[in-house]
């Protein structure tokens, strides 16, 4: 199972994609931590509240105050 990321392993990622000559690609986030299915990133970085916590299914954090979201 992959380890969930936080927002300096997805900085790291990013930055090295964009020194690689990805920069100007779109994004697309897998549905699932097995690659199963992807979807369209057309949000950056918004903190989480209570209603979308509820909404999680496959993060092993449940502090919304640990988590940000990204879609």
């Amino acid at each position: 199972m992959a380890n969930q990321l936080t927002v300096n392993d997805m900085y790291k990622a990013l930055a090295q994609a964009k020194k690689d000559g990805y920069g100007k690609r779109y994004i697309v986030l897998s549905d699932d931590n097995e690659g199963n299915g992807f979807h369209g990133c057309f949000f950056g970085v918004t903190p989480m509240d209570d209603g979308m916590l509820e909404l999680t299914s496959d993060t092993i954090i449940k502090d919304k105050d640990k988590l940000v979201v990204i879609g």
